[in-house]
């Protein structure tokens, strides 16, 4: 599984069970990965969150600029 297949899985965690509940092992299991598969994406759960929260950043910064361009 490459990065963004982990972020979207990391994602089902964190809506279905809670962000506290994101571990590397719940993310693992969901995307179909060993941990150590994970880890070499990802070597800490840090990095992980820091990862999807980026990626959600840029999600919303895309929107919006498109929503701006509209008007």
């Amino acid at each position: 599984a490459g990065q963004s297949a982990i972020l979207d899985a990391a994602e089902r965690v964190a809506l279905r069970d809670g962000v506290g509940r994101v571990t590397l092992d719940a993310v693992a299991r969901e995307a179909g990965l060993s941990k150590s598969g994970l880890i070499h994406h990802y070597a800490s759960k840090d990095l992980l969150l820091t990862a999807l929260v980026q990626r959600k950043v840029a999600d919303w910064w895309l929107a919006c600029s498109a929503a701006m361009a509209q008007q």
